[in-house]
């Protein structure tokens, strides 16, 4: 009905039609203070970092997502970045790379394997850290360097 009025009687549409609203860019509208959000939301994140990574059961990878998750506020920090700086360059440093978390598992597993076990094998730590062969040879260096430096005991088998 409306693109036939539209199309054959403009005269009568114009005139019947009610007026638009305009708004107004100030009445009513509170403004973001985004350098209080900023330091609010940077103080949350470094919160939720530290939980994330004192976790010892199970091991989560911090990304942006899971910190925007925990935080409730994915879409903030999936949009709003740009006029959050402080909260960018934090959340810049803090973010681990897979690398970085396959390191930090490595870590783990032997601390878990110094209480437990009397001898620690390499193939045992890359099993038990859920490392893929191609990671494993990437990360053989780490693997050997930590089980030296937290190994209590001479029987380390590679």
């Amino acid at each position: 009905m409306y693109i036939w009025l539209y199309r054959n009687d403009k005269e009568w549409f114009k005139n019947n039609t009610p007026s638009t609203k305009k708004v107004t860019s100030d009445k009513g509208i509170t403004r973001i203070n985004w350098e209080k959000r900023d330091q609010e939301m940077a103080k949350q994140v470094e919160l939720i970092v530290t939980s994330i990574l004192s976790e010892k059961y199970k091991l989560i990878r911090v990304t942006k997502n899971e910190i925007g998750r925990r935080l409730g506020k994915l879409a903030s920090l999936s949009k709003g970045l740009e006029q959050l700086p402080k909260t960018k360059e934090l959340l810049n440093q803090s973010i681990e790379s897979v690398e970085q978390f396959q390191i930090r598992r490595i870590k783990n597993v032997i601390r878990g394997f110094n209480k437990t076990k009397s001898s620690i094998k390499e193939w045992e730590v890359v099993r038990a850290a859920g490392l893929k062969t191609h990671s494993a040879e990437k990360l053989r260096t780490h693997i050997h360097e930590e089980i030296y430096k937290d190994c209590k005991n001479e029987n380390i088998i590679f």
